[in-house]
């Protein structure tokens, strides 16, 4: 019969016992107790939230916090007020452009404040355009029928507010938001051949805003090392390709 000293614990396993000093299990149990304490942080609702909102949900997942607003006319003038319930914060679901610029910001803090004319990675417009472009994509992509499909249904639809009718405009703005987009590479490898694949506009833009990958993602997956240079033009390739989904271009 195995003997085991004082402090020891058995495992019974697929490769039978195991010896795991007291030590270790105090180790464990530890990484164990702050891995549930972060889940427990993140799950929390953020302070000046809604009361209404629950406290714990670990399913929510990553949240941006925002204050709702609306306009109101007082005395003549029109004025925006906080429209939360009690004037408490929102909550909406946090994609890969809140984690970006969380990042950014984190590292350009200095003594924890973020410096005088700090620029956000993306503007109000740019943010709108990728969440409008996800939300229409994804709504398509829900309906189950694919764009040839639509396009044949929609030419025979009476436009009666059916619901074809309503895949069929969203398909079409998706469309149109695609070909503003363009075919443009936003990174090309010097040399064919190696780890390095094209970067085009287009799945960059899917990539980012559909798929809610950060550009550090997106580099990763094509192959592409992280420097600041190669992250810079990616930033800025995505930049211009929101900018062109909305009617704009810039050189």
């Amino acid at each position: 019969m195995q003997r085991y000293k004082t402090g020891d614990t058995q495992d019974m396993g697929s490769r039978g016992y195991a010896r795991h000093p007291r030590h270790e299990v105090l180790t464990l149990l530890q990484s164990e107790a702050a891995r549930i304490a972060a889940l427990k942080a993140r799950a929390a609702r953020p302070f000046g939230a809604g009361a209404e909102i629950v406290d714990m949900a670990p399913a929510r997942g990553p949240v941006a916090q925002f204050q709702p607003r609306e306009a109101v006319n007082r005395g003549g003038k029109t004025m925006t007020v906080r429209a939360g319930w009690r004037g408490q914060d929102a909550l909406r679901r946090a994609d890969a452009f809140d984690v970006m610029e969380a990042q950014a910001q984190r590292r350009a803090k200095v003594d924890g404040k973020l410096p005088k004319g700090y620029r956000p990675l993306f503007t109000t417009g740019q943010l709108v355009a990728a969440r409008d472009y996800a939300a229409l994509a994804e709504r398509v992509e829900a309906s189950g029928v694919k764009c040839s499909s639509i396009e044949a249904m929609g030419a025979g639809s009476g436009g009666q507010g059916s619901w074809i009718d309503a895949v069929l405009a969203d398909a079409q703005q998706v469309a149109v938001i695609r070909a503003r987009i363009g075919s443009v590479s936003v990174l090309v490898p010097k040399n064919a051949g190696g780890k390095r694949a094209i970067v085009w506009a287009q799945d960059l833009v899917d990539r980012v805003c559909i798929a809610e990958q950060t550009l550090s993602e997106v580099l990763r997956a094509y192959g592409w090392g992280r420097n600041k240079v190669v992250a810079a033009a990616l930033s800025d390739g995505l930049a211009k390709a929101l900018d062109r989904m909305q009617g704009f271009t810039r050189s």
